[in-house]
């Protein structure tokens, strides 16, 4: 029977040591597959796993049935020492319930402590990776400041001298004044000037012939 990788149960964990997800197919224990992203992991070990049950199924070997298409019959047979088993029933009667429906309730609780437990190791990390993100972002900022602190009067007061200067610079490279250094904004403003001067001047001689 030719099964597909869609079908097997997966596990994602975020490794510190790797840097990375990295993903496990249950009923493929010795396979992993890595990525940097949940969905990227699960994309690797989906396609590893399609390929090893290909190769199985050419090798005709078995190939481990996915547990959502195994059939459960819902019976166990559990084997406790007698001291349990006592502890079981007196727990249970204090619960007003028996001790299959009580055992029952504990598996669902620790079922679900353990999901919940995944989950919030991984809001963790997210949390943890954002504080990282925000502190580099804080450093930068704190880099600039004296700059900005030295040079807030003078910086604003050329760029506003630079944007009223010139309506020609302003429609090519006005939103680029930033970037340039305060010297060259000085040259800048100098030559537009001196252009607008030999203009007039121009105009002025024009008339007068």
């Amino acid at each position: 029977m030719e099964y597909e990788a869609d079908k097997y149960t997966y596990k994602i964990e975020w490794s510190d040591e790797d840097e990375a997800y990295i993903a496990h197919c249950l009923e493929f224990p010795s396979l992993a597959a890595h990525g940097y992203t949940p969905e990227e992991a699960l994309e690797e070990i989906k396609t590893v796993v399609q390929e090893s049950i290909e190769w199985l199924e050419e090798e005709k070997e078995f190939v481990p049935p996915p547990l959502s298409l195994r059939k459960y019959k819902g019976n166990l047979t559990l084997r406790v020492h007698p001291r349990i088993h006592r502890l079981l029933a007196i727990k249970a009667t204090e619960e007003g319930l028996s001790i299959n429906q009580y055992i029952n309730r504990i598996i669902e609780i620790n079922i679900n402590y353990s999901a919940l437990k995944t989950r919030l190791n991984e809001i963790d990390r997210i949390i943890k990776n954002l504080n990282e993100q925000i502190t580099q972002i804080t450093n930068f900022v704190s880099t600039l400041n004296p700059i900005y602190r030295t040079n807030q009067f003078e910086n604003l007061k050329y760029l506003i001298s630079d944007i009223e200067l010139s309506s020609t610079y302003s429609d090519s490279n006005i939103w680029q004044l930033p970037n340039v250094p305060f010297e060259r904004h000085r040259e800048e403003k100098a030559k537009i000037g001196e252009e607008e001067e030999n203009y007039v001047s121009d105009s002025i001689g024009g008339l007068d012939t």
